[in-house]
């Protein structure tokens, strides 16, 4: 039997930007697909987070904690609200605030996006100083929510009264999400969304559950070099505290990366900073002088 990975044995920090390079058939894709679970179980090997061996966890349970984007998009048929809440967990401040950070707002709503952005803006921010969610998990409470809370623990006891009789929870009744656009129905064919706006759309998805380990597998294969500066600039700004590793297809994807991972033939080749690789004169150097990946 010849396994498409073998005698790989490496450490990620907490925070790490790893990129991984090598040509076709290397085996990125396939670690990609080790580390969500996607492949046999009954082999070699352990792979751990924190300390612990992702085969404890059931799979249901584990995957959640991670992210990623593939290279091809996934747009579901259905409304803008199914494709980026289909568990209906946030409110539409919070897909507001993904959507304008990524720049696909105008798309769904272009006429009110202007009016829509300081609210947007405003739950974003909120989210960034409530207490970041350490485990991954997300706390999912809303930008109202939020406010009725403070306001609650805040208040005295008549205060509280007039709360509990005057500070209702919006109702955001079907005429006023159409409204918004967040009621537009999406076609995964739909012609007037490019490869890299549908991979925005994904990165949307992402910023509001805000996962503490992100895999990019050639995301930025398939959209022109513009679009893959802004989903690069986002990573980085969005997902700092975070663990990201990032299939590259172009060298400017990757040159950023704390440490690079070369693969060939299912092993590990190099590891080491992009500048230590290219003084090396390895395998990596030869890719960066072909820009062949």
């Amino acid at each position: 039997m010849s396994y498409a990975l073998k005698n790989l044995n490496f450490s990620i920090r907490p925070g790490e930007k790893i990129g991984i390079v090598g040509r076709t058939g290397a085996g990125k894709s396939t670690l990609a697909k080790a580390i969500f679970r996607m492949i046999n179980e009954h082999v070699e090997g352990s792979i751990e987070i924190d300390g612990h061996d992702t085969a404890n966890f059931g799979v249901g349970d584990f995957r959640p904690k991670l992210g990623i984007i593939p290279q091809e998009s996934t747009m579901f048929n259905g409304t803008v609200r199914r494709n980026l809440d289909p568990l209906h967990e946030f409110n539409i401040e919070d897909m507001w605030a993904a959507m304008i950070k990524c720049g696909v707002a105008e798309l769904i709503e272009p006429e009110r996006k202007r009016k829509l952005t300081g609210l947007a803006m405003e739950s974003s921010n909120a989210n960034d100083n409530d207490g970041n969610d350490s485990d991954g998990d997300g706390d999912n409470e809303g930008f109202c929510d939020r406010g009725r809370r403070l306001r609650w623990e805040k208040a005295g006891l008549l205060m509280r009264g007039l709360l509990l009789v005057f500070d209702r929870k919006p109702n955001y009744d079907e005429d006023y999400l159409e409204k918004v656009g967040i009621n537009r129905d999406l076609n995964p064919n739909d012609s007037n969304f490019s490869s890299g706006q549908q991979q925005l759309f994904s990165l949307c998805r992402l910023l509001m559950r805000k996962r503490r380990v992100l895999v990019l597998d050639e995301a930025t294969a398939d959209v022109d070099l513009e679009t893959d500066r802004k989903i690069q600039e986002l990573i980085r700004t969005e997902f700092k505290d975070c663990t990201v590793l990032t299939i590259a297809h172009r060298l400017d994807t990757i040159m950023n990366s704390d440490r690079i991972i070369v693969m060939e033939k299912g092993e590990i080749s190099e590891i080491g900073t992009p500048q230590e690789l290219i003084v090396k004169g390895g395998m990596f150097a030869e890719l960066v002088q072909a820009n062949e990946f």
